[in-house]
């Protein structure tokens, strides 16, 4: 119990910390995300 409350404080913490980010530089971010995930599992950017 006490780590799932710790798991939501650091959840509500870093979402507060987000949400400060401008959207342009999250949407950004989440493109390189994919992009890391994509090129590590060998994903094609377009769905056959």
């Amino acid at each position: 119990q006490a780590s799932y409350k710790k798991f939501l404080t650091e959840v509500q913490s870093s979402s507060s910390r987000a949400s400060k980010v401008t959207f342009p530089e999250m949407a950004k971010s989440v493109a390189r995300a994919i992009d890391g995930l994509r090129s590590r599992y060998n994903i094609p950017a377009t769905p056959a």
